[in-house]
């Protein structure tokens, strides 16, 4: 019975922690996702893994479509095809250094040079961190949406 409350509060108490995480940014809750949940990316043992998972299963309608809501927008947030509006802001830029080249030659040149030099390491870092975070959202994600169908399934 003494185990049974212990249980039961880790298991409140996880909830609690998940419901907090998900109303910080996409790294809060991918750090938090990747620490508690994610076992490629977990230290916890596969064990104390599993009785997060079962602690998810506890939760009430409201949490769950919470965490649900939360976990759709992190993986919408952080899908690589939001990323075309930077590539095109990114060419109108050229663009207009371009126009600055042909009117001045040599600073048009350099700033062109600096301009393409910031916009591919922002570009590259932002797609790197996009595609981490991406993997992370769609598991957490997809833990979740399977979370659902367990809890119809127990009915």
């Amino acid at each position: 019975m003494q185990e049974d409350f212990k249980s039961n509060e880790y298991d409140a108490i996880f909830i609690q922690d998940l419901i907090k995480a998900t109303r910080k940014g996409d790294k809060e809750l991918s750090e938090f996702v990747n620490y508690h949940l994610f076992p490629k990316r977990s230290p916890l043992s596969l064990e104390d893994i599993n009785r997060n998972i079962r602690s998810l299963k506890k939760m009430d309608d409201t949490q769950h479509l919470i965490v649900k809501a939360r976990a759709k927008e992190f993986v919408e947030l952080n899908n690589p095809a939001n990323l075309n509006l930077l590539f095109a802001i990114f060419g109108l830029v050229i663009s207009m250094y371009n126009l600055l080249k042909e009117a001045n030659k040599i600073l048009g040149l350099i700033l062109n040079i600096i301009a393409i030099g910031i916009f591919v390491v922002y570009l590259t870092l932002t797609t790197v961190n996009n595609v981490r975070l991406r993997s992370t959202a769609l598991f957490f994600y997809e833990l979740i949406s399977n979370l659902n169908y367990d809890m119809k399934s127990k009915d």
